[in-house]
């Protein structure tokens, strides 16, 4: 059974200036960004999934996504991603976040897993399989990261000093 202390955020916006409404293109007959939760809904060990989106008008419609998928939707800064990740798990029982952005269309479940056990047991405070990773030869779109959050609770405090 998935903890909590595991928490995926996918960060997601309507607003793209190459492909606007990118996360709500359809995908086989529904929008990506279902697509994608319907994906990492299989990944076992994760034990929440948060939607990060902006406070913007045009995201509302992700705010229904979530609920219609019975995920958590967060809302907060446009252009400040790590804000954005800090202020979602603030004050939660999370001790690693993975991170997805909503463009990774193809996420597979069993490398997030197989990225999670890798990075559980190295007690790293970062991995990765956006670059080569164990020898997976992915193309782009699969890619996902994990960081602890006190990785994350640095960089937030770091960035907020300048």
């Amino acid at each position: 059974m998935p903890n909590n202390f595991l928490t995926l955020v996918i960060q997601a916006r309507m607003n793209s200036t190459r492909f606007p409404n990118k996360v709500m293109s359809d995908l086989s007959g529904a929008p990506l960004i279902e697509r994608i939760l319907q994906r990492v809904k299989k990944v076992k060990k994760i034990g929440k999934i948060i939607i990060a989106t902006t406070k913007k008008r045009e995201d509302d419609i992700l705010v229904g996504i979530a609920k219609s998928n019975r995920v958590e939707i967060f809302r907060g800064s446009e252009n400040d991603l790590v804000d954005r990740y800090y202020q979602a798990v603030k004050g939660r029982n999370v001790d690693h976040i993975l991170r997805l952005p909503a463009d990774n269309p193809i996420p597979e479940p069993s490398e997030y897993n197989r990225l999670i056990n890798y990075h559980l047991k190295t007690d790293n405070d970062f991995s990765s399989n956006i670059c080569s990773f164990m020898g997976n030869g992915y193309p782009d779109g699969i890619g996902v990261e994990i960081f602890t959050i006190n990785s994350l609770i640095k960089i937030w405090k770091n960035e907020k000093r300048k």
